[in-house]
């Protein structure tokens, strides 16, 4: 979801154009605990704190026409187009299985190769690896990420051994008989820990745990579950989603680092679902995105994220975020396709979900191999050029990602993309920031079952959340219709509206932090989220997907990363252009990756079993 408050002065035009980023301390330790107590306990500093966020000003650019908007729900207007798509999920799945499309893989990227969905399908039609061998391999390489000064922490808990290895044997003779159930059948899936998985708790992030295994299955589970993918694991995330960093000092969690460099955290929320991908412990994970938590994780960690349209995907199951009106599931996948097929599996109307009722059917024929496009010739893709250049000097190297991306424009163009800039004006982005911080800290609050042992940054959002009035709340809706009315004018020019995917590199793990120490650093804090919150409080869709990687004087890479926002249920396209541009970029290896489908070693020993129980093991 994304930390968005902040605790220092109101930064005037000339720090940044936009009013985006705040000045303000970097608190840990005791000084951040007597910040929490102080906020917590007095109330003019809360009302500072709201001033200096915006919470009493935004309400200055509506009008009499913007009525009160509370889920930004999208219909699919009534065209010729509508009516091409016909094709369901199970029938896309099917498609790529009888056509044979299960051989044909998108134009490869230079350098480092990801194990993809379809990797792993090849490997277990051929023979060359099974189910069971993955299982095998991931449950060593889970409890290896986890060890030595620098752990990964990307899986907070995973399936009994025993169990998981059933489910993997079904799903090899399954493969071996010819008839597996879908693309993903043996995959390995992670979720993150606030969704309800079958055989495994849910904490979202919090140090107090249901004592026992959820029995249900969110929406999202079920479907991929009964298309046979192995669901093994939780991924770390921060304390209900508040954090962009990654941070997580509760004993279950920890912090997560970046599978890139080790030095730098994995940004948040979705830390450990981005990070498993990131490491190759699966090709696929789903998240949940309320201010860029899927896509600044991804960002940070170098892969494909994708925050769908408002209702796309149902949020039954979520303990943190369902009847929400941010936040939204979604996948996070090694490559655009990845994303593609995990989007195709989980999407769908559901009658617990009311928001999903009105989604259209989902049309992947842009991605198949016979109607794919070849390049970009016909996309308008718009530039708001004050906001793109709104990445601001922190550091000496934050201006790189300013160049890059406007360097990587030229690919887009290259590609036969158009590049609007000229009348590409998003107005009341300041405003609109500030009303989706409101709403969101407002429904974390509502929706949390306890407020007792949290940490201290998770205290200060809610010391605000818990002051934000009925008036403010109206005034957010009213400004979520303004701001609506805004994006749509901005597409009635242009397909997508590009942006960096960060104002900021990623988070350097801070000097002296320990596994589960907390911290909150404002600055950069607000820059991760500079470019997201639009998609959330809009309920556009938005892909981000890496163009870059930064090299580091101490040796090592991290990612940088390009966004882009579309229509409504214009995810098909978004996807098509992260994977026509994929090749053009030089990956790098991770520093840590795991290869799930290589041999086991040779007298490697079998994965010591759990008591036959089929609890679920921790490993933090």
């Amino acid at each position: 979801m994304g930390n968005v408050l902040a605790l220092g002065r109101r930064p005037a035009a000339a720090d940044a154009p936009l009013g985006l980023y705040h000045v303000a301390p970097h608190l840990s330790g005791r000084l951040l605990r007597v910040a929490a107590w102080m906020v917590s306990r007095l109330w003019p500093a809360r009302m500072l704190m709201m001033y200096l966020n915006g919470f009493y000003s935004f309400h200055r650019c509506l009008t009499a026409d913007d009525y009160p908007l509370r889920m930004p729900c999208h219909l699919l207007p009534q065209t010729a187009a509508a009516a091409t798509i016909v094709d369901s999920e199970a029938q896309l799945q099917q498609r790529f299985l009888v056509e044979s499309e299960l051989h044909v893989q998108p134009a490869p990227a230079a350098g480092f190769h990801y194990n993809s969905v379809l990797d792993y399908c090849q490997a277990y039609k051929c023979g060359s690896s099974t189910p069971v061998d993955v299982v095998l391999n991931l449950l060593r390489y889970i409890d290896e990420s986890n060890s030595g000064p620098k752990p990964l922490r990307a899986v907070v808990e995973h399936v009994d051994k025993d169990l998981l290895l059933s489910w993997a044997q079904a799903s090899t003779e399954r493969w071996r008989a010819g008839k597996p159930l879908s693309l993903f059948d043996g995959i390995p899936v992670i979720f993150k820990d606030q969704l309800r998985v079958k055989h495994l708790h849910v904490a979202a992030g919090c140090s107090y745990v249901e004592r026992e295994p959820a029995q249900q299955d969110a929406t999202v589970v079920a479907r991929l579950r009964a298309q046979g993918a192995l669901i093994f694991g939780k991924g770390n995330m921060t304390e209900f989603g508040l954090s962009t960093a990654g941070v997580n000092g509760n004993a279950r969690y920890g912090n997560a680092r970046n599978p890139y460099n080790p030095d730098f955290l994995t940004g948040g929320s979705s830390a450990g679902c981005a990070a498993a991908v990131s490491a190759g412990l699966c090709p696929v994970a789903i998240g949940v995105d309320g201010g860029g938590s899927i896509r600044i994780p991804s960002s940070c960690c170098g892969v494909v994220g994708l925050k769908p349209t408002c209702g796309r995907t149902s949020l039954f199951g979520d303990i943190v975020c369902l009847g929400g009106t941010i936040d939204v599931a979604g996948p996070i996948g090694a490559n655009a396709r990845d994303c593609a097929l995990a989007l195709a599996a989980i999407a769908g109307e559901d009658v617990n979900d009311p928001v999903t009722l009105c989604t259209p059917s989902l049309d992947l024929k842009a991605l198949t191999r016979d109607t794919a496009p070849a390049d970009l010739s016909g996309v308008n893709i718009g530039v708001y050029r004050k906001w793109f250049d709104a990445v601001v000097d922190v550091d000496a190297k934050n201006p790189e990602v300013k160049t890059v991306c406007n360097k990587f424009l030229d690919q887009l163009r290259a590609r036969g993309a158009t590049i609007l800039e000229e009348g590409i004006v998003i107005p009341h982005l300041r405003e609109a920031q500030a009303a989706h911080a409101l709403t969101i800290v407002s429904e974390v609050v509502a929706c949390a079952p306890s407020r007792d042992r949290l940490l201290p940054s998770t205290q200060l959002m809610f010391a605000i959340g818990g002051d934000f009035t009925s008036v403010q709340l109206e005034c957010a809706a009213r400004m979520r219709c303004h701001a609506c009315r805004d994006w749509a004018s901005v597409f009635e020019k242009v397909d997508f509206v590009v942006t960096p995917a960060l104002g900021c590199l990623p988070p350097r793990c801070p000097d002296g932090l320990a596994a589960h120490d907390d911290d909150l650093d404002i600055g950069p804090q607000s820059l991760r989220m500079q470019y997201m919150f639009p998609a959330n409080f809009c309920g556009l869709p938005a892909v981000v997907f890496p163009i870059a990687f930064h090299s580091e004087a101490q040796g090592g890479s991290v990612p940088l990363a390009l966004q882009l926002i579309g229509k409504p249920w214009s995810e098909p396209l978004l996807l098509r252009v992260a994977e026509l541009l994929a090749p053009t970029v030089v990956r790098p290896a991770p520093q840590i990756y795991y290869d799930l489908l290589a041999p086991l070693p040779a007298g490697t020993p079998p994965v010591a079993a759990d008591a036959d129980t089929h609890e679920p093991k921790k490993t933090i």
